[in-house]
């Protein structure tokens, strides 16, 4: 095995070529040039477990990541950094490797992998849904809770909340005259009228009139396109997706998903 000893940054002029790493060379790689390129990573039998290797594309084109073994690891844009780190001695893969983008000016680090952000980090993110195949049949004009759960609670922070309803009809002669969906901060409760398009306190009412139409075959969906959630330090608030219909004879239910991402 090769214990390193301190060495010099290691500058390289991409080329269109690639460009092999080995354990002795410095855990600094800078990358310069106007070309893409290709590095290599060291052989993970000649090294030991926690070096690590950071590299820099300063290049204006993309420079692609692989494994001794030619795996794809990652394709750095220009101006960003990745740090890769050994943590097994076997394989050729990207499995002996931990891989983590590096800080720019200016840049918010992300995730490398499809894990989920922990609660009170940026990300954090609830979802509360009911499938369309699970539709909760409602009365007329009765708004209901449309999550199998009963809402999202949020502490203190900045979200982002978006949903969408599905409206879903039996297909008897009937008519509708209005669909609603709504986050509420009241269990199956419409909001204020003032929320209607206009987002307030975290509640929203998004409204469609009909001139007494039926729903025909196809379903009706409703968005809510995104909006602010904000909740004050030290209090907890809970908010339920609602949605109402008013129509004749007809048979309806509902559907859909109400989701909040945390963005401070």
């Amino acid at each position: 095995m090769i214990y390193r000893t301190q060495t010099p940054i290691l500058q390289i002029t991409t080329s269109g070529g690639s460009s092999q790493l080995v354990a002795s060379n410095s855990n600094t790689v800078l990358l310069n040039g106007t070309m893409t390129h290709t590095i290599i990573l060291p052989d993970v039998t000649t090294m030991f477990i926690g070096l690590d290797c950071s590299v820099w594309n300063l290049s204006t084109q993309s420079v692609t990541i692989e494994s001794f073994g030619s795996n794809i690891l990652l394709i750095l844009a220009p101006q960003t950094g990745a740090n890769f780190f050994c943590k097994a001695i076997t394989g050729t893969d990207g499995s002996p490797w931990i891989m983590s983008m590096l800080p720019t000016l200016g840049q918010l680090v992300g995730t490398m992998t499809n894990d989920t952000a922990g609660f009170g980090v940026i990300g954090e993110t609830q979802i509360i849904s009911r499938l369309r195949s699970n539709a909760l049949s409602i009365s007329n004009a009765t708004p209901v809770n449309v999550g199998t759960t009963t809402g999202i609670t949020l502490d203190g922070g900045n979200y982002l909340g978006y949903a969408m309803v599905g409206f879903k009809h039996s297909g008897i002669l009937g008519t509708v005259t209005e669909l609603d969906a709504a986050v509420s901060m009241t269990s199956a409760t419409l909001p204020a009228s003032d929320t209607i398009a206009n987002p307030t306190n975290g509640e929203v009412w998004i409204t469609q009139g009909f001139a007494g139409i039926g729903l025909a075959a196809k379903d009706f969906c409703i968005q809510i396109i995104p909006f602010q959630i904000n909740i004050p330090a030290g209090t907890m608030k809970t908010f339920y997706l609602v949605a109402s219909a008013s129509f004749t004879l007809d048979s309806v239910a509902v559907y859909g998903s109400f989701m909040t991402i945390r963005s401070r």
